[in-house]
């Protein structure tokens, strides 16, 4: 019985200095002499502030290009109310109701998830852990893209004509919207410049193309228009808002066989064209007959 009640004793003796300890690290004050129920009435009086918790969610891009599969990396990052990251986190990314992956937050209360191009238009994105979500991200998921800034300069000789890049071949969906800035120095009337687009099978280097559409400079004024089995089709009037050394906006919409051209906004405008499906390998390409030089960039392509 001796034994007994020693080995108790310790036993009790030993709680009570952790309950101390653990106490005066939570900042209380507090000695193994005070007793355990003092000691426990203390811990009682502890009062514990719940982790609250905070998710914020980013993209590193704001536009994917499906034909050059692209992809990006959506980062949830879950913090409590210091402001310090929570590790072990189940994270649940969702493109609009639709859930993508449940992730884990690591060490520092980071979870990822990487979302490949579809070319589906638009899309948003949002994470949550428990029943708390963060604010919706949203990124252009487009058919192509390319952000390069691509240019021809002519100085001399007959008529120059390239394709932007070698890399391309599209096929244009039944309905879309084709977006690009273009600029352009050295076009005039009699020998203008002109940017294409056309199937690559129909290159002929210092040829027009059999079929094509295009937008026209002849210095301060321009007009698009299109290629119908080698003969040339104004669309529109022509317009005096053309400024050489300035880049322009060009946006032209398809639905169906009907397509709208804009410059800088303004519908300037439509025609059916009913030979784009006929190609599979469409590229964009400058094509100058007077010396100068013709730029493009941000070239998006859309499906509707």
């Amino acid at each position: 019985m001796t034994n007994d009640t020693t080995t108790l004793n310790g036993a009790l003796r030993e709680l009570g200095e952790t309950m101390a300890d653990n106490l005066n690290t939570m900042g209380v004050n507090a000695s193994a002499s005070d007793g355990l129920t003092t000691l426990a009435n203390k811990i009682l009086d502890i009062t514990v502030t719940p982790t609250e918790k905070s998710i914020n969610l980013s993209c590193d891009k704001s536009i994917l290009s499906f034909y050059n599969q692209d992809s990006c990396t959506l980062t949830a990052t879950v913090k409590d109310q210091a402001g310090i990251g929570i590790s072990g986190q189940s994270v649940v990314f969702k493109q609009g109701s639709s859930i993508l992956a449940t992730k884990t937050t690591n060490s520092s209360g980071v979870a990822e998830y990487t979302y490949s191009a579809t070319g589906s238009g638009d899309v948003s994105f949002t994470a949550s852990v428990d029943s708390i979500m963060s604010s919706p991200v949203s990124i252009s998921d487009v058919y192509f893209h390319r952000d390069t800034e691509y240019s021809l300069t002519k100085s001399s000789g007959s008529t120059l004509n390239q394709a932007i890049a070698n890399d391309i071949a599209l096929t244009l969906p039944s309905n879309f919207e084709l977006t690009f800035k273009i600029q352009t120095t050295g076009g005039t009337s009699s020998n203008e410049h002109r940017f294409f687009i056309q199937p690559n099978s129909l290159y002929v280097s210092g040829t027009q193309p059999r079929y094509a559409l295009f937008v026209d400079n002849r210095g301060t004024t321009g007009q698009f228009g299109h290629r119908n089995n080698g003969s040339t089709v104004g669309i529109g009037s022509t317009f005096s808002t053309y400024t050489t050394g300035t880049y322009h906006i060009v946006k032209i919409v398809r639905s169906s066989n009907s397509l709208s051209f804009y410059f800088d906004n303004d519908l300037k405008g439509t025609q059916n064209i009913t030979y784009l499906d006929n190609y599979t390998d469409w590229n964009f390409y400058f094509h100058l007959w007077n010396n100068g030089t013709m730029k493009v960039q941000n070239i998006t392509l859309k499906e509707l």
